[in-house]
């Protein structure tokens, strides 16, 4: 068995150490850092002790224990280990249990130790777990024996509460939630260094470590959620003595669902909802452990709100996303919240995120305004005075639109500029859906709104694409593919360049609607500046130099200036051309990914190595 010793006095070394015969010709130490020291010593050996294998080899695979090279035969991990019994720490007091899951508490945080292997250090502490000791008034009533509670733990509930919480009341909360090893992960992230204190904390019905917060006179609560590896990661209760408590269920990037007894919200509802979004958001988003997205949605419960509640949710989630996105610098933020309740989101000149809290704001700013001011720190807290707004561009109010389609017309109302994402891109749906990507692309306001909108769903993406793309050759799961292949692709000559998908894929359904494709291919053929390089089963590519842009002037004419005019920013020769040539030659070869893969790859060497625009036809 390994023997617990003492360094002599006349040692170079201080402390103790322990000597095992591991697989090797001669028994050797093992290092024992003041933390593994105080493990042996609290569960009451001493120097010349015989100590269990089962202890010392899980010390050891924990991270706890090392050697230094002396231990020919030492292995990385030890192996088919049995488990701690009580005949080997006999007598063992609860005091002493808890000392001992208090000293392993500290262990990942501290200093004088290398790696833990956290799986390792768990199977310790369930080991311990099991034995048995002289005293069980400690036990819960399923006779499990609560983990130790360290110091940190123990403040930070007693900090939660706002009053002093003992060892057995904060057993008892951790054993209540459902998950207790993630209890103290979770309360962690909660202290008071949070810019956003709760006013209580609970474990609730479903085992879920909760947060109680009041915005304004709004009470809500925030459960913790995680673990569960549900749907949603948290689950909000709102509570109103008028009306009712109502819930929301959110994930890291939108609002999934809102529980409620009735089908709509009514007005206090929606009212107490658009209250506490951006505290809610922001203390999410102030989570060292969390990542919430920056493109948060709510979704489509607008839809299902009233006036002007629906119109207070949009503002309220446009400024804090806002403020989420801003890196701003000491002096500069978003206001958000209702009128006498402002808060602007800043950051100190230590770069720490904290709520300055404004008493006034001139009268030419509102909710959602980026506005400058002096930050004064008193007692801790920090305060906005000498606020003036930094100017912006208006938002674009809702406009109608007449759109002409074969037959007949159809008219549109389109959202404006600062309504919500999710209300823009089912209007674009809704007109490509009805009318041609070209009859659709003809109207400017139409362009605008696709230029302007962000498309955060993947298959609503998907869904616009492939409207865009009917006509031409292109694939629209593959096109967000080959727009990113731009920005190396020999055609284009300009390093960290970005095109916007929606630009392009207007750019393509405008010219190929406009290209007589089995004209431009004859008269192509017997150009001396173009030529067909490669034609089968009614796939054509078309080669060229700058001159290419003279056999389909009046396809490239066809694209309304509007749309030319966001590709002039790129310092291109005919920067269209460029942009078409290399997505052609990249879907060409996509398409060629089997059999012919080494067609596409003699022929993308040649383009590459001449320079050359190439022009993709597929003819039915």
């Amino acid at each position: 068995m390994p023997v617990f010793h003492k360094y002599s006095d006349s040692y170079h070394k201080s402390g103790y150490y322990v000597k095992v015969n591991w697989s090797a010709p001669h028994p050797y130490p093992l290092q024992t850092p003041a933390l593994t020291e105080q493990i042996y010593l609290e569960l009451g050996f001493g120097d010349g002790d015989q100590v269990p294998n089962e202890l010392t080899s899980r010390l050891f695979n924990a991270g706890l224990h090392w050697t230094e090279g002396n231990g020919t035969g030492d292995p990385q991990r030890q192996t088919d280990l049995n488990s701690i019994t009580d005949a080997d720490i006999p007598n063992l007091s609860t005091d002493q249990l808890n000392r001992v899951y208090d000293t392993l508490d500290r262990v990942e945080t501290s200093s004088e130790l290398g790696e833990i292997n956290s799986d390792a250090l768990q199977d310790l502490k369930s080991e311990l777990e099991t034995l048995e000791t002289r005293s069980n008034d400690h036990r819960d009533g399923r006779g499990q024996r609560p983990t130790s509670i360290s110091d940190e733990t123990l403040a930070i509930l007693s900090d939660l509460k706002d009053e002093d919480i003992s060892v057995s009341q904060a057993r008892e909360l951790r054993q209540s939630a459902k998950f207790p090893n993630e209890f103290d992960k979770s309360v962690r992230e909660f202290t008071r260094k949070h810019p956003i204190t709760p006013h209580e904390f609970s474990i609730n019905n479903h085992g879920d470590p909760t947060y109680e917060f009041q915005t304004g006179p709004v009470k809500w609560t925030l459960a913790d959620c995680r673990a569960k590896s549900l749907t949603f990661d948290w689950a909000v209760t709102i509570f109103s003595k008028k009306d009712g408590q109502f819930g929301l269920r959110l994930s890291s990037n939108r609002l999934v669902r809102v529980v409620s007894d009735g089908k709509k919200l009514t007005r206090q509802q929606a009212t107490n909802l658009t209250t506490i979004l951006p505290c809610l958001l922001w203390t999410l988003d102030l989570l060292k452990e969390y990542h919430l997205s920056m493109n948060f949605t709510v979704g489509n419960i607008t839809s299902s709100l009233p006036s002007p509640q629906k119109e207070w949710l949009k503002d309220q989630l446009t400024a804090t996303r806002s403020a989420l996105k801003s890196d701003s610098i000491p002096g500069e933020g978003v206001i958000v919240d209702h009128p006498d309740r402002y808060f602007a989101r800043i950051r100190t000149t230590t770069r720490a995120i904290v709520w300055a809290s404004v008493n006034s704001l001139p009268e030419s700013t509102t909710r959602g305004d980026e506005v400058s001011f002096q930050v004064q720190e008193r007692n801790g807290k920090y305060f906005a005075k000498g606020i003036s707004p930094i100017e912006s561009s208006e938002c674009v109010e809702d406009s109608t639109v007449l759109l002409s389609k074969k037959g007949g017309f159809y008219i549109f109302e389109l959202p404006g500029s600062c309504d919500d994402e999710v209300d823009k891109v089912d209007t674009l749906i809704s007109i490509l859906q009805k009318v041609s990507a070209v009859e659709a692309l003809s109207n400017e306001s139409v362009w605008k709104l696709l230029l302007n909108t962000q498309v955060n769903d993947e298959g609503k993406q998907q869904e616009i694409l492939s409207h865009l793309l009917k006509a031409t050759p292109f694939n629209p799961e593959e096109f967000p593919k080959i727009v990113d292949g731009l920005s190396d692709h020999h055609r284009i000559p300009i390093s960290d360049v970005s095109f916007d998908i929606f630009t392009l894929a207007s750019c393509m359904a405008c010219f190929y609607d406009e290209l007589d494709m089995r004209e431009t291919v004859e008269r192509m053929d017997k150009q001396g500046d173009t030529t067909v390089l490669y034609h089968r089963d009614g796939d054509y590519l078309i080669v060229g130099d700058e001159l290419i842009n003279h056999g389909i002037g009046g396809a490239l004419d066809a694209i309304p200036n509007f749309i030319k005019e966001s590709m002039n920013e790129f310092d291109l020769v005919s920067p269209v051309v460029r942009v078409l040539s290399g997505l052609c030659e990249q879907q060409f070869c996509l398409d060629r990914r089997g059999a012919e893969g080494l067609t596409s790859m003699v022929i993308q060497s040649g383009l590459r190595e001449e320079g050359l625009n190439t022009l993709y036809v597929r003819l039915d």
